[in-house]
């Protein structure tokens, strides 16, 4: 029995975090984040037409 509640849970958890990916963030950019999240080389980041390192 607790081992469905978690399974279910963790299935609305998954599905929860792909819709908002697929929604907010499109997973083209996402990936693109997540190679230069775990690369050597960073880019840089602007926030506000200022350049943050």
């Amino acid at each position: 029995m607790k081992a469905r509640i978690l399974g279910g849970y963790a299935a609305v958890l998954l599905l929860v975090t792909l819709a908002h990916i697929w929604l907010n963030i499109g997973f083209q950019p996402f990936m693109e984040g997540m190679r230069d999240l775990f690369s050597s080389e960073r880019r840089q980041l602007t926030v506000g037409f200022l350049p943050v390192t």
